[in-house]
């Protein structure tokens, strides 16, 4: 079976048209494993973790599509690690952490989903702690009706920046980026364990950090001294006990140590379930006529009531 992932991975890699390199089940655009000197293009881990090994195929187009088309250097994974979706993200953290090469960005970016290339080279260009990307839950949404995004606002929600930027409380780890300096100071938070990692094949010399997990927000959270206050989100009623899913619960515990979660408005991606995108009312995403590929959210209002995940959701879907 790992020779068979191996050769599956060897087969995908023939459409980066860059010199690809594998290694320990990792692809390395050219200059992601031995740089130049003087080679200062940002290095970017792509983390793809998925349960059944499987990916949607416009998922596929859109990291073969960056791999050819953007001037980031790029170390993507080829298979999940792990045999549930926390251990997997966390298993790609200790991989991202441990890496000689010292990646810049951590990219979260789910098995379901497509984004353009210039959408993702632009969060990583923000050079920002964490940037989130939007995308729908799948939920069927009329035309008019404007969809529920994976992410929280603020309960004062923040105005959006003439860039493009605006502040939120959570964003899905369908498609966010981590810069390593925060990552590095939020695996120091108390709540995140730290553990040996048993998962056959597993590295257990090094601690593996427990970042990615589910956690709850008022019970746990907001009473841990960590010198940071969470302010009157965590203190809403409606979040008191709250259970939160994995990216939510990574989101404060950076918030827990005073990293802001900015969310990048300019563009959006596709959620596939089978053969359907959401949100349903959007072009598809390189499909469209070319006057309508922008793929902004200008079109979609981001009020909170009604194009968020409400209370009864911990997470993104």
């Amino acid at each position: 079976m790992p020779n068979l992932r191996r050769f599956l991975s060897w087969v995908r890699s023939l459409f980066w048209r860059r010199a690809p390199q594998i290694d320990d089940g990792l692809i390395f655009s050219k200059g992601a494993k031995t740089p130049k000197e003087g080679d200062t293009r940002p290095l970017v881990y792509i983390s793809v973790p998925s349960w059944d090994r499987g990916e949607h195929p416009y998922h596929s187009r859109s990291v073969m599509a960056l791999a050819n088309e953007s001037n980031l250097r790029l170390i993507c994974t080829t298979h999940a690690l792990g045999d549930f979706l926390m251990r997997a993200r966390n298993r790609h953290l200790f991989q991202f952490l441990n890496l000689p090469q010292k990646p810049d960005f951590f990219f979260c970016v789910g098995s379901d989903i497509d984004f353009k290339p210039e959408y993702f080279e632009r969060i990583v260009a923000r050079n920002l702690p964490i940037v989130a990307g939007l995308y729908a839950v799948k939920e069927a949404n009329a035309p008019g009706t404007p969809p529920r995004w994976c992410m929280n606002t603020l309960p004062k929600e923040a105005p959006v920046s003439a860039d493009g930027l605006m502040e939120i409380a959570a964003g899905g780890t369908d498609f966010i980026c981590f810069r390593r300096d925060a990552l590095e100071t939020m695996v120091q938070h108390p709540l995140v364990l730290k553990y040996a990692d048993d998962f056959p094949g597993g590295d257990k010399t090094k601690p593996h950090h427990h970042l990615f997990n589910f956690g709850v927000v008022n019970t746990e959270l907001a009473h841990i001294p960590t010198g940071q206050p969470m302010g009157d989100w965590v203190n809403a009623d409606w979040q008191k006990n709250r259970l939160l899913s994995e990216d939510y619960w990574a989101c404060q515990i950076a918030r827990a140590c005073g990293i802001k979660i900015m969310l990048d408005v300019t563009g959006y991606c596709g959620h596939w379930d089978g053969r359907t995108r959401y949100p349903t009312n959007a072009p598809p995403h390189r499909d469209a006529p070319k006057a309508n590929t922008a793929d902004t959210a200008e079109q979609f209002t981001l009020d909170p009531a009604t194009s968020t995940t409400t209370p009864e959701h911990g997470g993104a879907q």
